[in-house]
């Protein structure tokens, strides 16, 4: 079956240079290396209407992300999924030290050759469960970031995520993820042509697993993190269809 994607978000896969593409089976590596090494927004899809989101659509993110922290000069921040740290960036000032990591080589590159202000902001090519598991210095960070890629995790992975930070971060206290696709609300999204269940449960798509609401608080709880939903305000592009989450440690596992 081939959905109909009419949102903005995902204008590009109806231009014939992106038919290569699949919604399906969707290659986040190869979809980067596809645009110039200096279109960071276009590597990582935050787009409307195939152009980059405007400047205040970052900031509001960014502002949204220091208000849901709490961020300060002193903090720690583990930037997981991070991309090609475009966003990242934007958070050093507000915080000591800033640690990213990617699955993709070719994002961590950039964000290596652009971004990097080593020692203190820092990139990692790895994946994310690997780090979490290995990480030699799981005691220094005190807050996490995930945007806009939690939904590419497995189920599993999503989960043993989780877990780790609670077991092998003790120090940290709030955990951010942001832009999750809301299974309630993919009418939004998917406004001509529904995916089935199965496929609407895939880490593999172009967007990735949708939970409720509902859905990521259990997953979230299972894991010893106190969930508390955030709706970006109405004006910020894909707020109709997503939602963030931010956790906080309980004692109670």
């Amino acid at each position: 079956m081939e959905y109909v994607l009419t949102t903005k978000e995902v204008y590009y896969f109806m231009k014939s240079d992106f038919k290569s593409y699949n919604y399906k089976d969707f290659d986040h590596d190869k979809f980067a290396r596809s645009k110039s090494r200096d279109d960071f927004l276009g590597q990582i899809r935050r787009t409307v209407n195939g152009q980059p989101v405007s400047d205040e659509q970052m900031e509001l993110i960014v502002k949204t992300i220091v208000l849901e922290l709490q961020l300060s000069k002193e903090d720690k921040v583990l930037d997981l999924a991070c991309g090609n740290g475009v966003l990242s960036k934007r958070l050093f000032e507000q915080c000591s030290e800033l640690r990213g990591v990617d699955l993709s080589g070719f994002l961590i590159s950039v964000a290596q050759e652009y971004f990097q202000n080593s020692p203190k902001y820092e990139f990692y090519n790895s994946d994310i469960v690997d780090f979490l598991r290995n990480d030699s210095q799981c005691l220094k960070f005190n807050k996490v970031l995930c945007y806009g890629s939690f939904s590419y995790l497995s189920e599993e992975a999503a989960k043993e995520t989780l877990t780790l930070l609670y077991q092998r971060y003790p120090n940290v206290s709030h955990i951010f993820i942001g832009n999750l696709p809301d299974y309630d609300k993919r009418h939004f999204f998917f406004m001509h042509s529904t995916p089935c269940d199965e496929d609407l449960r895939q880490h593999t798509t172009a967007i990735g697993i949708w939970r409720s609401e509902e859905e990521f608080c259990a997953l979230s709880s299972e894991c010893g993190w106190e969930p508390n939903i955030c709706h970006m305000d109405e004006n910020f592009y894909s707020s109709k269809y997503r939602y963030d989450v931010l956790l906080k440690r309980t004692t109670n596992i």
